[in-house]
């Protein structure tokens, strides 16, 4: 029986070459998207477990827009906000970390 449905699922195949073509060429690559979309997905959710308390690491980021650029989003702050952050959420913040990194311009690149 099964011997008989690969013998038709083969002619099929060899009589339609090109929408066979197409139809396992968009299989494929069908496949391959949701493999990519799980393993993004897989990455944002596993980010930090390494750490004792990663279900208490946060990020603050920075939502603005400009003229030029339209919206962005960043992860750069003004430096006062570090000493506004430990003062209003000293209970929440036990072991506050902060990271400064300086942003160059493109043009000075």
């Amino acid at each position: 029986m099964i011997k008989s449905y690969i013998k038709i699922a083969w002619r099929n195949l060899v009589n339609n070459k090109s929408s066979s073509l197409i139809n396992i060429g968009e299989l494929a690559m069908s496949i391959t998207i949701a493999l990519l979309n799980g393993l993004w997905i897989w990455d944002k959710l596993s980010f930090n477990k390494y750490h004792d308390n990663y279900d208490r690491i946060t990020q603050v980021m920075t939502i603005g827009t400009a003229p030029k650029d339209g919206i962005y989003i960043n992860n750069s702050l003004p430096y006062p906000l570090a000493a506004a952050l430990q003062r209003d959420y000293k209970d929440d913040l036990s072991e506050p970390y902060f990271f400064c990194s300086i942003n160059i311009p493109k043009q000075a690149l």
